[in-house]
């Protein structure tokens, strides 16, 4: 009797060691839960799971083993321990099928996928960007032309990695896959400015108050959301500040006053110098083109007195236009002599630096 017993509890854990092993079933790693993950993989625990269900979220569905190392946690070691147990669902594969089939009619109709393959990120879709490039789902994909749109075009592929969630991991992973050429119409434009620069190499003075600059975007009259839409590396904030800037100082006489902008430096100035202008406003050239046929600027050789200075003599000084020059003789006519430096801070748009600039050029 007892080893009848003993015979019945044998077989009893033999159907539980061979029987678990018999009904395993592998796990689609694109469906399955956390739960789930956790439950059918050898090595895996629960922060793994949740782990690589977050990269699923992010990133799109897994397409192999391999991808499933750019998880935190998960090595070759692990994924070759469970390959066996792994699946990718029939669902995921389908989707890859489609978007593989949909892409080279895209391709003919744009410039996103240059002839080498490499994919376009100043002018790809988030969606395109996502079904070309390994390891960029997405919600990565999407961070790429939000950045675009607000800082201009990207100049070299390792700009990427300044979009929060692109580190040099994945560049690495895209090599040769990227190009950053700019939008046909920026081209477009450089090409035309560059014709016009080789006939005449005489710098960036001769093109002041020009009226050939139909190409170029004119930094004089153009709204904010035009120069963020045209230059490269302006925001919405920076260009905001150029037209805050050019109403209360009048209008730009070079491109480098643009270094007086708060948040814009020599290196952006560079970079948009074949695409700006700073030809006058209409209506100051009109008001000007009379009195250049009998005087030229004024420019000054000793200090002025602010209290007397005619508005030709005001307009010399620095950061000085019209506007302003007119703002200083209205505040004379209005409250008497100026008294100081300090008391010209009072009239609107002469801030500290204009004060600075012309401290040695001023006397009351």
């Amino acid at each position: 009797m007892l080893n009848t017993k003993r015979i019945l509890t044998s077989l009893f854990s033999l159907t539980l060691l061979f029987g678990s092993a018999a009904f395993a079933k592998t796990v689609d790693i694109n469906t399955a839960s956390a739960a789930e993950i956790a439950e059918s993989l050898t090595g895996i625990g629960p922060k793994a799971a949740k782990a690589i269900i977050d990269h699923r979220k992010a990133n799109g569905p897994f397409k192999s083993l391999e991808d499933l190392t750019a998880v935190k946690g998960i090595g070759k070691a692990t994924v070759t321990k469970n390959k066996a147990d792994i699946k990718f669902g029939k669902k995921a594969a389908s989707n890859l099928k489609k978007l593989t089939k949909k892409e080279p009619t895209k391709t003919k109709k744009s410039t996103t996928v240059a002839s080498t393959g490499a994919i376009n990120i100043n002018t790809a879709s988030a969606k395109e960007i996502a079904a070309n490039l390994n390891g960029i789902g997405p919600k990565a994909a999407a961070a790429i032309v939000a950045h675009r749109k607000a800082n201009g075009d990207f100049t070299k592929v390792e700009d990427l990695t300044q979009v929060k969630g692109i580190g040099p991991a994945a560049l690495k992973k895209n090599a040769g896959k990227i190009e950053v050429s700019s939008a046909s119409k920026q081209a477009t434009k450089v090409s035309k400015v560059k014709k016009k620069a080789s006939k005449k190499d005489s710098g960036l003075a001769d093109d002041l108050f020009s009226t050939d600059n139909s190409d170029l975007i004119n930094i004089n009259t153009a709204s904010a959301a035009e120069m963020a839409k045209g230059m490269q590396g302006i925001g919405a904030a920076s260009a905001k500040n150029i037209v805050a800037f050019r109403d209360a100082n009048g209008p730009f006489q070079s491109i480098n006053e643009l270094a007086n902008v708060k948040g814009i430096g020599a290196a952006t100035i560079k970079k948009n110098a074949d695409l700006i202008t700073v030809a006058a406003p209409a209506k100051v050239a009109k008001k000007s083109s009379s009195k250049s046929k009998s005087k030229a600027k004024v420019k000054l050789s000793a200090p002025i007195n602010i209290n007397k200075a005619s508005l030709e003599e005001l307009e010399a000084l620095a950061f000085i236009g019209p506007v302003k020059a007119e703002r200083i003789v209205e505040y004379r006519e209005q409250n008497g002599k100026i008294t100081s430096l300090e008391e010209l801070k009072s009239i609107k748009g002469i801030g500290e630096k204009t004060i600075e600039k012309n401290q040695q050029w001023i006397k009351f």
